[in-house]
C-alpha cells in the first residue's frame, strides 16, 4: 500500500514538472562595458541562439546606461556584419529600473513569455528633413552603421535619396571608397539613380570616413 502511494506521488510530481511551461532564460547581463566586451558577449549570445534554433532572442538596452543609443546601433550593426537574421531577435531600448544594469540578453523558448520590460519613449526621426543616418570610419573597431537598415529607410520613403560624403586623403582612396559604397547600397537594393556621392579632400587625415545622409523627397 505504502509503495503504491509512493509511486502515485512520484508519477504525480513528474507529470506536474512535465506540464510546467517554459520560461525566458537570462543569458547575460552587463553594466558599463566597452564595445569590445559587448561584441564578445553578443557573439556568445549568437552561439546560444544558434544552438537553440527554435528560440527567440531579446536584447534589452537600458536608456539610463552609458551611451545607450550607441550600444543600440552597435548591436544593429553587429547583426548585419554577422549576417544574423534580425527576425530572430527583438532589440529594444527600455526604461531603466534604477539599477546599474545597462543591458540584458535573453533567450525565450517556444511557448514561453518574453521577459518583462517597458519600452523607452525614444523620439522618432523626422523624415521630412535631411539628417546623417550614420557614419563609417575605417579605424573604428566598433561600427554603428547598418547598411541594410539605411537602405530600408531610403526605399520605404518614396522620392528620398542616399547622399554619401566620402572623406579621405587621396583621390585614389576616395574613388575606391566610392566603388565600395555604390556596390554596398546596390546589394541592399538601392538603385544608382537614388545615390549621390560627394567627396571631401582631407590631406592630413590618416583614416577615411564615410557619412550616410538621408535626403527626403520633395513635398507635393
Amino acid at each position: 500500500m505504502i509503495r503504491r502511494l509512493f509511486l502515485f506521488l512520484l508519477l504525480f510530481t513528474i507529470a506536474g514538472l512535465a506540464q510546467e511551461p517554459p520560461k525566458a532564460i537570462l543569458v547575460d547581463e552587463f553594466g558599463a562595458i566597452s564595445c569590445e566586451d559587448l561584441l564578445s558577449r553578443f557573439d556568445a549570445f549568437i552561439v546560444e541562439l544558434n544552438n537553440n534554433p527554435q528560440d527567440i532572442g531579446y536584447i534589452l538596452i537600458a536608456d539610463s546606461g552609458r551611451n545607450p543609443k550607441g550600444f543600440f546601433k552597435f548591436v544593429e550593426a553587429s547583426m548585419y556584419m554577422r549576417r544574423f537574421d534580425r527576425e530572430k531577435v527583438t532589440l529594444s531600448m527600455i526604461k531603466s529600473d534604477g539599477s546599474k544594469m545597462n543591458g540584458q540578453f535573453w533567450r525565450v523558448p517556444m511557448g514561453a513569455e518574453p521577459p518583462p520590460f517597458t519600452v523607452s519613449g525614444q523620439p522618432g526621426t523626422d523624415l521630412t528633413k535631411s539628417f546623417i543616418y550614420g557614419s563609417d570610419i575605417a579605424e573604428n573597431i566598433c561600427p554603428t552603421f547598418s547598411p541594410d537598415l539605411y537602405a530600408k529607410t531610403i526605399l520605404d520613403n518614396p522620392g528620398s535619396r542616399a547622399r554619401v560624403v566620402i572623406a579621405a586623403s587621396t583621390v585614389r582612396e576616395r574613388l575606391d571608397l566610392a566603388d565600395t559604397v555604390r556596390d554596398l547600397l546596390q546589394q541592399n537594393n538601392v538603385p544608382l539613380d537614388r545615390i549621390s556621392l560627394y567627396f571631401v579632400h582631407k590631406p592630413k587625415q590618416s583614416y577615411s570616413e564615410v557619412e550616410y545622409w538621408f535626403i527626403p523627397g520633395k513635398r507635393p
